[in-house]
């Protein structure tokens, strides 16, 4: 029997991003590792989940404007932790893996953790999550982080199902064959948008929806999955925006089946609403895939492009696929500015997210 869950979102703000990749720290960091084609295949230092995920948590609420001193909020604040189910009883697995227990110091003092896991669209479920702890009064502040640091296992899992690129990962390109596993890690803030009024926030990012679909497949990527979630974060084509998008951050990943399956759902999707030449780009073929964590890269990039008015390019793109009338793949940067950005997120086993973001 097949299970499906959509929801609309409704609105909040992102108001800081932290990040770690290797040499790479921050919103600006991220940026500039975005758009290095291949640099995921940079060696990396001995990097510990626990640590990289204190450090980029600290690094959000920093850049969201909370100062070091300041104790707790009054609601408190929670972390949303995008990871890996439980996989037996190791030191590490109460914080990494299943429970809500464990507390990641952070500049706020001691927050709680919830673990949440939905393969490679954690990242889009854990921002639905957020939004609805805020604007149902929960927290007052949520911080969404994760961390790729793959393991042997996860290496041979995923070259066991032969997703893995044996050269050059090429998202969204005609001679892509697989995708690369990435590391680093990243944090997002998210608040509701009265709070961050009051403490006259700048820069900041609307969520303004997003959608998540649970559909059990046998196939990688499910066309009438992906059509569902992506329809389900636009809303109705009715009224002043809804049919209007400025850019697309797609999954992307490299794979033949996969890239080929989003593009063709969103040719679909801009021929019913009338798009024309719709910018689609990805990151994945710079940063590789984060796995549980690769949503969240993909909207601190997302916001990043938005903040900057630039659509990325794609990096390892240079013959896109067949593209359709409404959508382009975008393989260079092109200065524009950038008001509705729709970011997607597909996981293995069904899981598919995604997230709408305004300026």
């Amino acid at each position: 029997m097949t299970t499906e869950y959509i929801h609309g979102g409704p609105r909040a703000l992102i108001t800081g991003i932290g990040s770690h990749f290797a040499e790479h720290r921050g919103a600006d960091g991220l940026w500039h590792a975005a758009m290095k084609e291949g640099a995921y295949a940079a060696a990396p230092p001995p990097w510990s989940k626990p640590a990289l995920l204190s450090s980029v948590v600290d690094e959000a609420l920093a850049d969201a404007g909370f100062p070091p001193s300041q104790a707790r909020f009054d609601a408190g604040v929670s972390v949303l932790l995008c990871a890996q189910a439980a996989v037996g009883s190791t030191s590490l697995s109460p914080f990494l893996h299943g429970t809500d227990t464990e507390a990641l110091t952070t500049r706020v003092g001691l927050a709680p953790v919830t673990v949440l896991s939905h393969a490679c669209a954690t990242g889009g479920f854990a921002i639905r999550l957020a939004v609805q702890m805020l604007l149902t009064g929960q927290r007052d502040v949520v911080v969404v982080a994760g961390a790729s640091v793959p393991d042997s296992m996860e290496q041979i899992s995923l070259e066991a199902v032969g997703v893995l690129s044996r050269s050059t990962v090429r998202p969204l390109d005609t001679e892509r064959d697989g995708m690369a596993i990435g590391r680093g890690a990243l944090a997002l803030v998210l608040e509701r948008a009265d709070d961050a009024a009051r403490r006259m926030v700048t820069g900041a990012i609307r969520v303004a929806a997003a959608a998540c679909l649970v559909k059990p497949s046998r196939t990688e990527s499910d066309p009438q999955a992906v059509g569902a979630v992506l329809r389900a974060a636009l809303g109705p084509a009715t009224g002043p925006d809804g049919s209007h998008i400025d850019a697309i951050c797609a999954h992307a990943t490299g794979t033949v089946l996969g890239d080929a399956v989003e593009l063709d759902e969103l040719a679909l999707l801009g021929a019913e609403r009338g798009w024309t030449e719709v910018p689609v780009f990805s990151h994945k073929g710079a940063l590789g895939h984060l796995l549980h964590t690769s949503a969240l890269a993909a909207v601190a990039h997302a916001v990043e492009a938005m903040r900057r008015s630039v659509v990325p390019g794609t990096p390892g793109c240079r013959t896109p696929i067949a593209e359709a009338t409404g959508v382009r793949v975008a393989t260079k940067s092109l200065q524009r500015p950038l008001g509705r950005v729709l970011v997607n997120a597909f996981g293995f086993g069904g899981n598919y997210a995604a997230v709408l973001l305004e300026k």
